[in-house]
C-alpha cells in the first residue's frame, strides 16, 4: 500500500488551513517567515504523482486536478510576485484564498476520512 494518498491529504490539509494555522506550522518547523515551504511541500507530493498515476493509484482526473493547483502555486512564484510569499500575504492576498479553495476542492477527490492531520 502506498503512503502517497495520506501524504497528499496531509499536504492538502495544510494548504486549506487559515493563515494563523499556516504561520504556526512554519514556526513549529523552525522556519518562521518561509512561506514558500507550503508550496514546496506540495511540490514534493507532485513529484510522486506521475508515478502514482502510472501505477493506477490515482485517476487521470485526480492527477489533472492536482496539476491545476500546482500551476496556481507556480504562477504565484514568478519574480514579480515575491510579495505573495510573505506572512502578510497569507492573510491578505486573494491568491492564497484561491489556493485554500482549490485545496479544499482537491481534498474532496480523495479519501479524506483516513484520519490524517
Amino acid at each position: 500500500m502506498s503512503d502517497f494518498i495520506p501524504l497528499l491529504i496531509k499536504t492538502l490539509r495544510l494548504l486549506t488551513r487559515s493563515a494563523d494555522e499556516q504561520v504556526c506550522y512554519l514556526v513549529n518547523l523552525g522556519i518562521k517567515g518561509n512561506v514558500d515551504e507550503l508550496a514546496l511541500e506540495y511540490d514534493d507530493v507532485m513529484r510522486l504523482a506521475q508515478d502514482q498515476l502510472d501505477l493506477g493509484q490515482i485517476t487521470r482526473f485526480q492527477y489533472d486536478s492536482m496539476q491545476r493547483l500546482d500551476q496556481q502555486l507556480d504562477e504565484m512564484s514568478s519574480s514579480d510576485k515575491a510579495y505573495l510569499w510573505t506572512e502578510k500575504a497569507l492573510y491578505d492576498a486573494r491568491e492564497w484564498s484561491e489556493v485554500r479553495k482549490m485545496a479544499i476542492e482537491r481534498l474532496s477527490l480523495f479519501d479524506a476520512d483516513r484520519g490524517v492531520t
